[in-house]
């Protein structure tokens, strides 16, 4: 339809717009391209159904996230992913190197903190309780860890350097337990990792605010997936030794505990507070960038104790 309108308006274009042939060829453009309009509304209106329909399909079988993508294209809240940025004197920078450049100084300057070591009359020794004491295996990693870590991987996510996606670990985990089990055992006992382990690719998400300015970016980096697995086995080992160390207010990192709980505690606070009167404090403690600021350094010496 919209080819034939496109035709009409060129043989309008042809004759005289004032002939009486001209002025049957316009009413005849005008009832087609109403005619276009009206189905142009229709078959936007059957798509948008088709998308709330796999929106329900998906939220029916559990697939949070499938959900949440189908409500995106629905809202059609797409934000530009690129805008010329401006270096620290707030001059806009036009040129492809001058902006690689500006980024390289920006992501440098958050994921390098001060790596000064912490001197001992700053250092706080905290001693372990006896439930920290717990044995860590320290074993090279078995077949099964390599197949449960596999198995934990999730899908949908970007892949590093290699271009190897979660699914193709996945599609047979014992197949690729066999390949990784010799370079896994040779990594532990050489204790060095791959030099593609050690690198990865910053992606930049915008968020809020002028996306001129570099912070208001977030960088988020791709880094291998096999290197993944075996820094989930590493994990694994430790997480009930490290749990047991968090406080019991702590949420969101420990198992099976999310910020969920504490945040219908706080609301059932608050309308108490409300119902009865009574004067509530609130405090909201937000750390600018707090995992970029940490001192690796002191970390490390830490982790030695």
């Amino acid at each position: 339809m919209i080819e034939r309108r496109k035709q009409m308006k060129g043989r309008i274009c042809a004759v005289h717009a004032r002939t009486r042939k001209g002025k049957e060829l316009e009413k005849e453009y005008a009832a087609l391209s109403k005619e276009v309009n009206k189905c142009a509304r229709r078959n936007y209106r059957v798509y948008v159904d088709s998308i709330a329909n796999g929106a329900q399909m998906v939220a029916n079988q559990g697939n949070i996230k499938g959900m949440f993508n189908s409500i995106r294209r629905l809202m059609n809240n797409v934000r530009p992913n690129t805008a010329p940025i401006r270096d620290k004197e707030g001059k806009t920078l036009t040129s492809i190197k001058g902006q690689i450049q500006r980024w390289k100084e920006y992501f440098v300057e958050i994921l390098n903190t001060s790596t000064s070591p912490i001197g001992k009359e700053e250092t706080v020794k905290v001693p372990l309780t006896p439930q920290l004491e717990l044995p860590i295996s320290v074993r090279p990693p078995s077949k099964r860890e390599i197949v449960d870590a596999i198995k934990t991987m999730k899908n949908g996510k970007a892949a590093g350097s290699d271009n190897i996606p979660a699914e193709v670990l996945k599609a047979d985990p014992y197949a690729k337990a066999d390949i990784l089990l010799p370079l896994f055992q040779d990594i532990w006992q050489k204790e060095k990792f791959p030099k593609e382990w050690k690198e990865g690719i910053i992606i930049k998400i915008p968020k809020k605010g002028e996306l001129s300015q570099c912070r208001n970016w977030r960088g988020v980096t791709l880094l291998v997936v096999i290197s993944k697995i075996f820094y989930k086995i590493i994990l694994e080992r430790i997480k009930d030794v490290l749990e047991r160390g968090l406080w019991r207010e702590q949420a969101a990192f420990p198992h099976n505990k999310s910020c969920i709980d504490q945040i219908n505690t706080l609301r059932i606070i608050i309308e108490q507070s409300l119902e009865f009167r009574s004067h509530f404090y609130m405090l909201f403690v937000d750390y600018q960038r707090a995992f970029y600021s940490l001192n690796r350094v002191w970390i490390w010496e830490e982790l030695k104790v």
